[in-house]
Order: structure tokens, then C-alpha cells, then sequence
């Protein structure tokens, strides 16, 4: 069987940076109308993640810094779009 997307991914993540709290959310369904692929899901998800590693990076580097280490995950599972609440602390 398979890992799930969100597996791969909180896997990939865990292992490039301490994480205090990482959410997943597919939002695929809310695109299907639009985007045939999505109707499967995986295409288009949402990732809130925080960590203290964000805590020296800017809001763009805290975005490209996501991008290069799930790039390969990107790829491999067709991933059309993601959006990033990225953040340091709880707040």
C-alpha cells in the first residue's frame, strides 16, 4: 500500500526542520469543477506548518525553503498547488 500524500510530505518535513505543529488539508474537492485532476485529490492542498527554524527567515524564504525540499514530492504526485501558512511561533 501506498503512503499517503500527507504522510509524505510531514515525513520529507520532519526530516529538514523541527516541527511544533503541522496541518494538512487536501482541498482538491474545491477545484474538481474547474481542474478534472482534482477529483482524485492530492492536487491542491493547503500545509500549515510552524517551526522555530522560520524564525530567521523571511516570509519568502520561508515559502522557497517548503518548495525545495518537497519538490521531488511535488513532482512525483502531480501536485497542482499548495498554499503555506508558515510561521515560527503559535501566534
Amino acid at each position: 500500500m501506498s503512503e499517503s500524500l500527507e504522510s509524505l510530505i510531514y515525513q520529507k518535513l520532519k526530516k529538514v526542520m523541527p516541527l511544533q505543529l503541522f496541518e494538512f488539508e487536501d482541498q482538491s474537492h474545491q477545484h474538481a469543477a474547474h481542474y478534472d485532476e482534482a477529483k482524485g485529490g492530492g492536487t491542491h492542498i493547503k500545509l500549515k506548518v510552524v517551526s522555530p527554524i522560520f524564525s530567521e527567515m523571511t516570509r519568502v524564504e520561508r515559502h522557497r525553503f517548503i518548495y525545495e525540499n518537497l519538490d521531488n514530492i511535488i513532482k512525483e504526485k502531480a501536485i497542482h498547488a499548495i498554499a503555506l501558512d508558515l510561521s515560527a511561533d503559535h501566534s
